[in-house]
């Protein structure tokens, strides 16, 4: 008992403290798909940019809670190379309480 409490009183603990999340921005052969994680609470914004203008054609996972009380999320951005003129830059825009986060990819072809 003595140690489930303590493990229900870390859990509940982290999920009232701020962490701000860390993101990945991943390229796959017709996707970008942006990884936020280790944030609390669970309160996030995911946005796609294509330079100044937003693009809504995205989908986003629900946040996962982890084992640590803090949590995960997913969004994903479904594109093609001819979606991409040279020079154009996608942005994926993580607003957190904690944090802002921006993470940029430039040319489709940097990750083939």
């Amino acid at each position: 008992l003595h140690y489930c409490l303590i493990y229900f009183s870390l859990f509940f603990l982290a999920s009232l403290i701020h962490s701000a999340p860390s993101a990945n921005l991943l390229q796959g052969v017709s996707e970008l798909v942006c990884l936020a994680f280790g944030f609390s609470p669970p309160a996030i914004n995911i946005t796609w940019w294509l330079g100044k203008t937003e693009v809504s054609a995205h989908r986003v996972t629900k946040p996962a809670k982890g084992p640590d009380g803090k949590f995960s999320i997913r969004s994903q951005l479904d594109l093609q190379p001819s979606d991409w003129a040279p020079g154009e830059v996608y942005t994926c825009r993580v607003t957190h309480v904690a944090d802002t986060l921006l993470s940029k990819t430039t040319d489709w072809h940097n990750a083939h």
